[in-house]
């Protein structure tokens, strides 16, 4: 809406479809336009450019006609813009009850096709293919009705390739754009000469935080690389995320340019070495949540770094002290030394832990983030009638990918992870074991505001002799993250007296529907089943519920009410609570 003393803009539609483009007001101009068949858009973008509609009704008389004068030319170049070249109208300007009013009749005539389009790019990316299928992609094609919109979107489209891959002396041998009004035809021709492709130059910068090894690692930018836009900003996402850098600028020196090469220039501004911090939370599962965090983003000018956290909750709570190292692609690829202190108090199972973990994390090249670790866990731990105390040193492997197209609320995306580990007694271990298990979650979209989610979790021990087993590492089913409408870890295989002691294996589903009603309010129904189990004794659980999401700053919070399906022994809802990603 235009402020007070503007014009009045309406649109009639031959289809008698009457489109108010400005709400109308008494000391307003009324300018009324009736057009037959044409889209919405063309409508919007002659009264943006009728500069008539700027004008008040106290407006002098002499400005007016003149406004009115310019009317044939802005509704010539509005009309051609969308390919209508042999249109036609009448105006009538007249002052009625102390206001102006302007009648546009408009018949828009047939709409110019495009016959031919004649793109071609000479120079060294007439061999980049990457270069052609850009080519490919052109915004009109033979046939399609002419904008002049689209037309210099496949300039741009050149352009942007050609700055983007370091074409940077590329130039324009022709870009015409022929009309034929008696045919109602147009003929597309654009040469495009791209010159020599620049390579990367000597990379500038000063710091004396890490290592000049450690920083080139950082650095996609190779001196003699084939220049692409993408290792710039590759370059600088990598910096900027390294933690050891508050501030990252990574520029091409286009104007310096000189023999084929683009210098690089890094300014960095170095980031505090020592940060703390304080965060709550709460789940229906551990209750409220205290953490406190410290870490040290650069122990040595060798890139280390170690974090301290305190987690603290009534049903679980650790310490835990993780120091990484750098080394091959820093970003990608460290050494990890972890150890920790762990208690944790359920309905069925209480236990006191001590871990020390050493391993090697990388991202592969297909995505998977692998994790190879030897982990000593020794553990005291109480599971109905059973007090235990065991040790296992186990080698493992995990392997771990997710893919979402947003992190708050993800309406298509996946999580993947899968872990194995095994433990004997011919090394250092109370019991032998094979354990495996595999996570997934995945997100489909369902029109633009519903979404479907899927959610798998399996696992299964392979141990000679399960008593011995700690708590932490037997399957327990029930729980925010689990079955909901079941306490945590309340599912299972239970003793002689009827106390849950866990299970061998676990196979946990569960299928679920949002649908965003508001920007930032979703609900969702949801039904889950499985059961921790003994290879011999399963019996699924399922339970239903409804629950609501809200996507808050901090990210997507997350109530739900659930009921058990067909259960005896519990015939109760629950509700349940909690703070975190959806993958």
């Amino acid at each position: 809406m235009r402020i007070k003393g503007h014009l009045l803009l309406i649109a009639l539609m031959s289809s008698h479809f009457v489109v108010p483009l400005v709400h109308g007001k008494e000391n307003f101009i009324k300018a009324m336009i009736t057009i037959d068949g044409v889209e919405k858009e063309l409508i919007q973008t002659i009264q943006e450019n009728l500069f008539i509609n700027d004008l008040t009704c106290d407006e002098a008389e002499w400005r007016v006609r003149h406004a009115a004068k310019k009317i044939d030319v802005e509704l010539g170049e509005s009309l051609n813009a969308f390919g209508y070249y042999n249109g036609s109208f009448s105006k009538k300007v007249e002052k009625k009850e102390n206001c102006w009013q302007v009648f546009l009749e408009i018949d828009p005539g047939p709409q110019t096709k495009v016959e031919t389009i004649d793109v071609a790019v000479e120079g060294e990316a007439s061999e980049d293919e990457e270069f052609q299928n850009k080519l490919e992609l052109l915004p009109i094609k033979e046939g399609d009705y002419l904008r002049h919109d689209k037309y210099e979107k496949i300039k741009e489209l050149i352009e942007t390739t050609a700055q983007t891959r370091g074409y940077f002396d590329g130039k324009y041998l022709e870009h015409t754009l022929r009309i034929n009004k008696a045919k109602n035809l147009a003929a597309i021709s654009i040469q495009y000469d791209s010159g020599s492709r620049y390579r990367f130059g000597d990379t500038r910068y000063e710091q004396n935080y890490i290592t000049e090894e450690l920083l080139t690692k950082y650095i996609s930018a190779k001196q003699g690389e084939p220049y692409h836009n993408k290792k710039i900003t590759k370059t600088y996402q990598d910096l900027s995320g390294s933690g050891y850098f508050a501030d990252v600028e990574v520029k091409a020196l286009i104007d310096e340019r000189h023999d084929g090469i683009v210098p690089i220039e890094i300014k960095l501004l170095r980031a505090k070495r020592k940060t703390y911090s304080v965060g709550i939370g709460a789940s229906t599962d551990t209750g409220p949540r205290f953490l406190l965090t410290h870490k040290n983003k650069r122990v040595n000018s060798r890139g280390h770094k170690h974090e301290t956290k305190l987690l603290l909750s009534p049903v679980k709570s650790n310490l835990s002290f993780d120091y990484q190292i750098p080394i091959g692609q820093p970003q990608t690829d460290y050494v990890g030394l972890q150890l920790g202190f762990a208690h944790e108090d359920t309905d069925t199972s209480e236990s006191d832990s001590i871990l020390a973990k050493i391993g090697r994390t990388k991202l592969r090249t297909n995505g998977w983030l692998e994790s190879i670790f030897l982990e000593l866990l020794q553990e005291d731990f109480k599971v109905g009638d059973e007090d235990e105390t065991s040790a296992l040193l186990m080698p493992g492997i995990s392997w771990t990918k997710i893919r979402q197209n947003n992190p708050i609320y993800p309406t298509k995306g996946y999580y993947l992870s899968m872990e194995t580990r095994v433990a004997t007694q011919a090394l250092l271990s109370d019991v032998d074991l094979l354990r495996l298990k595999f996570n997934s979650k995945g997100i489909l979209p369902l029109g633009s505001k519903a979404r479907f989610l899927t959610r798998l979790e399996a696992g299964y021990n392979v141990v000679d002799n399960f008593e011995e087993l700690p708590a932490t590492l037997r399957f327990f089913a029930g729980g925010d993250n689990s079955i909901r409408g079941y306490e945590f870890e309340s599912l299972g295989p239970e003793n002689s007296s009827g106390d849950v002691i866990g299970g061998e294996a676990l196979l946990v589903g569960s299928l679920e529907l949002d649908y965003l009603f508001k920007p930032k309010w979703a609900v969702a129904a949801f039904v889950d089943a499985g059961d921790a189990f003994d290879t011999n004794d399963i019996q699924i659980k399922t339970s239903a519920g409804i629950g609501v999401r809200w996507l808050s700053p901090i990210g997507p919070i997350k109530v739900d009410i659930a009921f058990p399906i067909n259960d005896n022994d519990v015939d109760d809802f629950r509700f349940h609570f909690r703070l975190g990603p959806e993958l």
